[in-house]
């Protein structure tokens, strides 16, 4: 006898054995709703993700660009300032312009060494085209030489129109002209 129930027991518990199609569209509709919730979320967390690539790309823009240009102005002679252009004799004794322009589409601040007075010479950026490569400009205000330094009232990283770093009143002591 209780070998005839338990079987009972045991053929009706393998017949109710998984889950109703009420329970199964509800767990698909709870999955769907919070895959939705995710996917939304998706596209502000990369949009805010190349907002701060592009801060850190500016700041390290910025950076790279005032480095060379106390390289390049440090050792400098006979420097003059004319509304975006800076003129100087370089240490090598040749003379070189710093302005503002592009080179092969990116835009920047360019350096052209002029190899002999006749006016024979090169032009490039003033930081590698790849640091500017990336929809990034550098400019500056109108830089001004008074009293051994070079002071340049502002410079600035901008992407797509969009200021993203500055550095205000930038100064660049010329140690040559000091003697």
């Amino acid at each position: 006898m209780r070998e005839k129930i338990r079987k009972k027991c045991t053929e009706r518990s393998r017949g109710n054995a998984g889950f109703t199609l009420a329970e199964v569209l509800l767990a698909v509709l709870i999955l769907l709703m919070v895959t939705a919730v995710v996917a939304g979320g998706v596209p502000t967390a990369v949009r805010v993700y190349d907002q701060v690539v592009d801060a850190a790309n500016a700041q390290v823009l910025l950076s790279t660009t005032t480095t060379r240009l106390r390289e390049e102005l440090g050792t400098a002679r006979s420097v003059q300032c004319s509304g975006t252009t800076i003129t100087y004799v370089n240490s090598s004794g040749s003379k070189t312009v710093l302005d503002l322009g592009a080179e092969d589409g990116l835009a920047g601040i360019t350096i052209q060494e002029y190899a002999d007075d006749a006016g024979g010479g090169y032009t490039h950026l003033l930081v590698s085209k790849a640091a500017a490569s990336k929809n990034l400009s550098i400019s500056y205000d109108a830089p001004s030489y008074s009293g051994g330094v070079v002071t340049i009232p502002l410079l600035t990283v901008r992407k797509d129109g969009q200021t993203l770093a500055t550095l205000e009143s930038f100064r660049i002591r010329v140690l040559t002209d000091l003697a």
